[in-house]
């Protein structure tokens, strides 16, 4: 008898042990379902593609590297409260699809997210990480500057050195040049995040073509990059 009992107390045991899993990844799945954040990059209103001739005016540009970090997805409440933050790095890079598309998790009843375009400062005192911090990516400078927030190359004639080149590596986590930059997205449903190109190269001046350190150049065409993000759904 009490082997009997014993069999059917370990029975039930072992079903009452993954009905707990089971309601466990159920209520997280619905509370915070995995959505796509999506990133592109458009001129004229279609996907930019790299090593590719584009005209705006009379100048035409070819952009050969777009890469930047995005890091503390937060998520608030209609209170702007927030509810929960994914603390992950992610790199995107126009070159490589699969990191233009960002999992997070998002509570149900957030109504708006934000994003930091850029590191923090304790990232980029901590040296040179791995994953997407591996400093193979090409996106750390050293101990003294940290990270890059921002890359983007590209060959325009709008640009008049040797090379008709125009190279920003935007970054800095030390005042008075601190280049981080938060993006507030201010409705749920929106998830594809763009850059539009269009926008930018309208505010770019000549005069800045080289920018491979932190400096007040390098916030000025931060704030242009933030400002010439768009959502859509």
């Amino acid at each position: 008898m009490s082997n009997k009992f014993e069999k059917f107390a370990a029975t039930c045991g072992f079903f009452f042990k993954y009905f707990i899993s089971f309601l466990f990844i159920f209520f997280t799945y619905n509370l915070f379902p995995q959505e796509n954040i999506e990133f592109q990059a458009t001129f004229n209103n279609e996907a930019t593609k790299l090593n590719k001739n584009y005209s705006i005016r009379k100048y035409h540009f070819n952009i050969k590297k777009l890469k930047f970090y995005v890091s503390n997805i937060s998520y608030y409440n209609r209170k702007n409260d927030e509810i929960f933050t994914d603390e992950k790095v992610y790199l995107v890079d126009l070159n490589n699809p699969k990191s233009l598309k960002i999992k997070s998790q998002i509570n149900k009843k957030s109504q708006l997210y934000s994003f930091d375009l850029g590191l923090d400062s304790v990232i980029n005192v901590s040296g040179s990480l791995g994953g997407a911090l591996d400093p193979i990516e090409g996106m750390y400078w050293a101990w003294q500057s940290g990270y890059i927030n921002f890359k983007i190359e590209w060959e325009s004639n709008m640009c008049s050195n040797d090379n008709n080149q125009f190279i920003f590596h935007l970054g800095g986590y030390k005042k008075p040049y601190y280049n981080k930059r938060t993006v507030l997205v201010k409705k749920r449903h929106i998830h594809r995040l763009i850059f539009n190109l269009n926008k930018f190269l309208k505010k770019i001046n000549c005069d800045r073509q080289m920018i491979m350190s932190p400096s007040l150049k390098g916030e000025n065409i931060s704030n242009l990059i933030v400002k010439s993000f768009e959502f859509k759904k």
